[in-house]
């Protein structure tokens, strides 16, 4: 499992390596920089992932606990906290697969990483259509995998990253009132999430979660794109503090 493997720490250690690599390059003669950066980057990085992996682990472990602790007092709560998290993350590179690896979900939490990943495809498909945002191509493309729409998911962070998170909550909220469970981490994602559903659970009440959670994705992804159409985003940029700033400067 990519939480028993301590993938963050490498990502951590791999970003601060980047930084030397820079003034490798910058010190070391061209040609040679390549064979310096070649012996020295994978050993420092592994050294720096093994320095701080305790340190990393155990914070994610203390963060694991407590939605566990959440969960067990109060799900719903949690589902709120799921939600609003999950498919957001899941249209960043980090992933909602590898936040829930790392933080080893398992149980009703993973089901709801893995249902608010489905219902998020409906969502950003219905989303893209109604804020004609690209073709159809591009609807169907993150309906599929977000992650091949990173650079146009970034042209509108507020809009889609906004009702990705209330759309989220809702279907946390299904899936935690139905009782899902999946008892593997890491599948959050659109299509397997869905699929694994049905090998921890009843055939019957994982086919009503998916339609449940499909239907709302629709009408809720369809519902908040005809508010946001009427919404002028460009304007509510200009009136946050900096823009001001800005503008009263030129």
């Amino acid at each position: 499992m990519l939480h028993d493997s301590k993938l963050l720490p490498a990502f951590i250690a791999a970003y601060l390596v980047a930084y030397v690599i820079k003034f490798i390059e910058k010190k070391v003669p061209e040609g040679l920089d390549l064979i310096v950066v070649i012996l020295v980057a994978p050993a420092l990085t592994f050294g720096i992932a093994g320095l701080i992996s305790p340190a990393v682990m155990g914070v994610l472990k203390q963060i694991g606990g407590a939605i566990t602790a959440v969960g067990d007092n109060n799900p719903y709560a949690l589902a709120v906290i799921l939600g609003l998290i999950i498919p957001v993350v899941g249209m960043t590179p980090l992933s909602s697969m590898v936040l829930t690896s790392l933080l080893g979900l398992t149980g009703v939490p993973m089901a709801i990483g893995a249902l608010t990943c489905t219902g998020a495809s409906f969502a950003n498909f219905m989303l893209f259509r109604g804020l004609k945002i690209g073709n159809l191509g591009k609807a169907f493309a993150i309906a599929i995998e977000p992650l091949t729409q990173i650079d146009t998911i970034a042209q509108y962070p507020i809009q889609l990253y906004g009702a990705n998170a209330i759309i989220g909550v809702f279907n946390a909220i299904i899936v935690t009132a139905i009782g899902l469970v999946i008892n593997v981490t890491g599948m959050a994602t659109p299509i397997a999430g869905a699929v694994v559903l049905f090998g921890f659970n009843k055939p019957v009440p994982s086919i009503i979660g998916i339609a449940a959670v499909a239907i709302t994705s629709i009408i809720l992804g369809w519902i908040l794109a005809k508010l946001i159409n009427k919404i002028n985003f460009n304007k509510l940029s200009e009136k946050l503090p900096g823009r001001k700033t800005t503008t009263q400067a030129n």
